[in-house]
């Protein structure tokens, strides 16, 4: 399907054609979730590839993400295997325990630059935690309304 999307949109830079294209993936080079895939012309041969997620400190954002998601809905690793091979997914990073550290930090970190402030004895009804300078997480946290 995606060989389908990529040629009809695509050009070669080099020979000028169209429809032209081998879009791959690299199974050898998978990395959890991120998968590298690569686009190759029939006719001269050029080649570009590239990972399917951007690369975070922590390893690959999709990973990250998905370990995130696990977390939040209270599942571990064993339900995520489970959850890849239904929806017909690479299986979940290896070092699945790995990345609940950066997690932790990223989380930290925003929920200590983001304290509440008092307005009218009221606290903030919602504590908005922007964890955007670490680039792979933003999380929300919803407070109930506490009156002083």
């Amino acid at each position: 399907m995606l060989n389908d999307i990529f040629n009809n949109i695509a050009k070669c830079r080099y020979c000028d054609r169209s429809f032209c294209f081998d879009v791959t993936e690299n199974k050898s080079s998978r990395r959890g979730l991120a998968s590298s895939i690569s686009a190759t012309c029939k006719y001269c041969g050029s080649s570009h590839g590239s990972m399917t997620s951007n690369s975070v400190p922590a390893g690959y954002e999709v990973n990250l993400r998905f370990v995130y998601g696990m977390r939040c809905i209270g599942i571990g690793k064993s339900a995520a295997q489970t959850f890849c091979a239904l929806m017909n997914l690479p299986p979940p990073p290896a070092k699945f325990e790995r990345l609940y550290t950066p997690i932790f930090n990223a989380l930290e970190t925003a929920s200590s630059r983001s304290m509440f402030y008092k307005e009218r004895r009221f606290h903030s009804f919602f504590a908005f935690l922007s964890v955007s300078e670490f680039t792979y997480l933003n999380y929300s946290v919803p407070f109930k309304f506490i009156k002083d």
